[in-house]
């Protein structure tokens, strides 16, 4: 593992996404190797530019890694097939290759520079301000969190879907976005990763051994983007895997457009290549 980044492990045995910041200072570890964290969040993130940020047609993810753990490695679709709607998944996340600015703890021993102390300074300032400072446990971190509110994230297609839904119109309310979230799990006092904000929002149910579909226990869930939109969550990854949650009317090519808004109004989008949905007739 690299020092001073982030890191996620899929616990194969569990169908469990665990994640865990590396730091240098191995003072705190057990012996299973977990790092001791006063926070849940281990570090923040800038927005990356409108430069690094991709849409994509997915493969279908198997169900453990159906979530963005692996965004930025999740295979693009090949779309000149015909999919079903329960096959399309696409996505807005940020390119292979990334570097988003960091704030976090000083990782090691030192000697720092004046940067990281600044960065070190901000994240102590960002963890009071999201009142966590009293996680004080090991395992299970969350990093690369955005720490402004998403003002909207609205998908359109250059196609009509349906009678509903013309060339253009927002599709967010037939659309489920899977994402990760450290909101939910702060808000309820570092309890349950079950405890969610929003009404429609639910697991990941990654399939065990024995083919029984067990929930993700983490910070990974799935609900629908209206819902999403309305909550209007702040400490998130960017990266979103979209799902339609019908069938177009026709068999019919889809262009989708993805745009992203904060409350800075920094505005992110990006637009898959077409994929041909088989409509509900056929």
């Amino acid at each position: 593992m690299k020092s001073k980044k982030c890191v996620w492990t899929i616990i194969a045995a569990m169908a469990i996404v665990m994640g865990a910041c590396d730091k240098d200072d191995s003072s705190k570890d057990d012996a299973q190797g977990y790092f001791w964290f006063k926070s849940f969040i281990c570090s923040y993130a800038e927005l990356p530019t409108q430069d690094q940020v991709e849409a994509a047609v997915l493969e279908k993810p198997v169900a453990h890694v159906d979530d963005p753990a692996n965004l930025r490695w999740l295979q693009k679709a090949n779309v000149q097939s015909v999919k079903t709607y329960q096959d399309v998944r696409f996505v807005l996340r940020d390119k292979l290759g990334t570097n988003q600015t960091l704030y976090h703890e000083l990782w090691g021993t030192g000697p720092f520079s004046k940067e990281e102390k600044t960065a070190a300074a901000k994240f102590t300032e960002l963890s009071i301000a999201n009142d966590d400072q009293s996680y004080n446990r090991e395992g299970q971190s969350f990093g690369y969190c955005l720490y402004k509110k998403t003002e909207s994230l609205h998908v359109i297609s250059d196609a009509a879907y349906d009678a509903q839904h013309r060339a253009g119109t927002l599709l967010d309310d037939i659309l489920d976005v899977d994402f990760w979230s450290a909101e939910d799990f702060l808000k309820s006092g570092y309890n349950s990763f079950f405890d969610y904000l929003g009404e429609t929002t639910r697991p990941i149910y990654p399939e065990s051994s024995d083919g029984a579909e067990v929930p993700a226990v983490g910070p990974f869930m799935i609900e629908s983007l209206a819902e999403f939109n309305r909550i209007q969550r702040t400490l998130i990854n960017f990266g979103f895997i979209f799902m339609p949650t019908k069938a177009p009317d026709r068999t019919s090519k889809h262009r989708f457009t993805i745009t992203y808004t904060n409350e800075d109004g920094t505005v992110l989008t990006g637009t898959t290549d077409p994929v041909t949905i088989q409509g509900a007739d056929e």
